[in-house]
Parts: structure tokens; sequence; C-alpha cells
């Protein structure tokens, strides 16, 4: 338990070193979002800056697949392949609602359906 605490401590710091140089980059690169024109009262959020979820997605990933000795306890392999997963769905819904692009981000049902499916593959497999 210690060793999954310590790990969950060194994904908080290296979120929290990463996360304002990404977003800087972000904000200099203008890679925002898109706001839809049938939301009027959301127009001020339009530029915020997206992919985010890199920030608390990849460390996590990257450290969790580091520090568990996956070849030996491949129970992890599951939670981490639902992390790459999600990551990657969340990386295409973002790349969509940037800026000055015709294509939108993932519907709603889409990712509705899409979270089920794997949340049932998962089920299935524990």
């Amino acid at each position: 338990m210690i060793h999954a605490l310590f790990s969950g401590v060194i994904t908080f710091f290296i979120a929290v070193a990463v996360g304002s140089p990404i977003v800087n980059y972000l904000r200099r690169q203008k890679i925002g979002k898109e706001i839809s024109e049938y939301l009027p009262e959301h127009q001020h959020k339009a530029g915020t800056p997206t992919f985010g979820g890199f920030i608390i997605w990849l460390p996590t990933f990257v450290v969790t697949a580091v520090a568990v000795d996956w070849w030996k306890h491949q129970s992890i392999l599951l939670p981490l392949g639902m992390i790459g997963i999600t990551m990657a769905a969340g990386f295409v819904d973002d790349l969509g609602t940037l800026q000055h692009r015709a294509q939108k981000g993932l519907s709603w049902r889409f990712k509705i359906t899409f979270t089920a499916l794997f949340a049932v593959a998962a089920a299935v497999v524990l």
C-alpha cells in the first residue's frame, strides 16, 4: 500500500511540474477550444487550451507502468489499457474541438457508447 501511495505522490508532483509548461505551450500555439455557436453564453471560453488530460493521464500511465512489476503482476495491464484507451479517446475528442477546424469533437452518444463498451469489456475480463 505504501508503494501505491508513493507512486500516487510522484504522479501528482510530475503532473504539477509539467502542467504549467504544457498550458503555456498550448497558449503560445493557440491550441484552444472552439465553442458552438448554439452556446453563446460559453463564448468567453473560446480559445481555452485543450489537451489538458495529458497532464493527468500521461504521468499516471508512465508512473504506473514503471512503478509496477507488470511482468509479475499482470493484473495492472487492465487499468493501464483503460488509461491508454481513454487517453486516446480524449485526444481524438480534443483534436476535433480545436479552433479553425471543420471537424467537431466526438458526439456525446459516441463517448457514452465507447465508455460503456470498454467498461463492459473490463468487467468481463475481471
